[in-house]
């Protein structure tokens, strides 16, 4: 494999545009910076940039290859292998609530001594630029109801360009993160409530 840095632009481009290589699979943990430090995955760029399908060469030499030419690295692990490295700050922090649920004797005693400044740690995460017309639409369609309880919007918004309006969140039926579409049919108006339970219920 021999990338070069054009290669490598123009690979971002074609990524962008909906290019994958055959048999795409979704990256589990390296991606590779462009100069806007927008993170792609790794194998993938380096199979568009050379058209060599990423089952054919090594994630540490495309690693080495990228880092020679200037290119940021990052790790950033998929869900599936944070689980497996027992990495998820989710799962961790619910499994401390458990455990100090189940021992309040012991709980008392740390809340004696707890320090009151958390810990700040940086996290780098990915995002979806969400449509406004989709979520403008649906709060239309809902006109301050959440539209699974029925209820009325708990309160209104005080603050920013939507301020005096109902209270709704815009939820998606199928997550944006599992191959949803950020489309009106996808997606619903939900009260607070609601929407905790339609993740965590």
């Amino acid at each position: 494999m021999k990338l070069t840095k054009s290669k490598i632009k123009k690979a971002f481009v074609r990524f962008d545009k909906g290019d994958r290589p055959k048999n795409y699979q979704a990256p589990h943990e390296w991606y590779v910076l462009n100069n806007m430090c927008v993170a792609y995955p790794l194998k993938t760029i380096a199979s568009l940039a050379t058209d060599v399908p990423p089952r054919d060469f090594n994630t540490n030499d495309a690693k080495s290859e990228f880092n020679n030419l200037d290119f940021g690295i990052v790790s950033i692990p998929s869900e599936q292998l944070q689980k497996r490295r027992g990495l998820l700050a989710d799962d961790k922090f619910g499994d401390a609530i458990s455990k100090s649920l189940r021992n309040r004797a012991s709980r008392k005693m740390r809340l004696k001594n707890t320090n009151k400044q958390p810990t700040k740690r940086h996290r780098l995460t990915h995002f979806f630029d969400r449509d406004p017309d989709v979520v403008a639409e649906i709060l239309e369609r809902a006109n301050g109801k959440c539209e699974k309880c029925k209820n009325a919007a708990p309160f209104k918004r005080k603050t920013g360009k939507l301020k005096g309006e109902p209270y709704l969140e815009v939820h998606h039926k199928k997550q944006l993160s599992k191959g949803g579409h950020d489309t009106v049919p996808n997606a619903i108006a939900l009260c607070p409530n609601c929407h905790r339970k339609a993740h965590y219920g």
